[in-house]
């Protein structure tokens, strides 16, 4: 078993975040496990034998950021308060916009039509929309509503749109007018 001073993040988490990073900037398909493991500073045996695969890895990705996206909304349901949804928004717009998780949601999605990844990416989604409906019993509209600005956002942060952004951005990220956008 590998030590590891405290404070000091383990191997197989230097190789998570390493990937997280290049993965969601530029892709799966151009991303080697080489260039993983040289970014995380272990061997490209040791990256493989963590995660099985690279496939395995983007599993692990796919994962922490579906159980990130759900804590959020677990956390901070039921929505029903100008507070909560204050609270949602802007934990969500952290996720958004300064994590590399829905870079991430991204480049899944955009991988729909691959036999491997392309089920991963629909399982996340399905899970999500199951997750608000079913068990925070929300109405189906505000499901709706959720998850089509969560795609937007999705969108925006692949486009790599900074913060703050012009004024019909922001509408579109927070919902709220600054005045120019109306």
């Amino acid at each position: 078993m590998a030590r590891t001073t405290p404070g000091t993040p383990s191997g197989r988490d230097r190789v998570l975040a390493a990937a997280l990073h290049l993965f969601s900037h530029y892709g799966f398909q151009r991303i080697t496990t080489d260039q993983i493991a040289q970014e995380a500073g272990v061997s490209q045996a040791y990256a493989v034998r963590a995660f099985g695969s690279k496939l395995g890895l983007i599993r692990a990705l796919s994962s922490g950021a579906s159980r990130r996206m759900a804590d959020l909304f677990l956390e901070t349901a039921p929505l029903d308060t100008v507070e909560r949804r204050s609270e949602f928004r802007t934990r969500f717009s952290a996720l958004a916009f300064e994590s590399d998780d829905m870079r991430l949601l991204a480049q899944l999605f955009a991988c729909g039509g691959d036999e491997e990844i392309g089920p991963l990416a629909r399982e996340g989604f399905l899970r999500m929309c199951h997750l608000l409906h079913d068990d925070l019993k929300l109405p189906i509209e505000e499901v709706r509503r959720i998850l089509a600005t969560g795609m937007l956002s999705i969108t925006l942060s692949a486009l790599d749109y900074p913060r703050p952004s012009d004024d019909i951005i922001e509408y579109l990220i927070s919902g709220q007018s600054t005045g120019a956008s109306q």
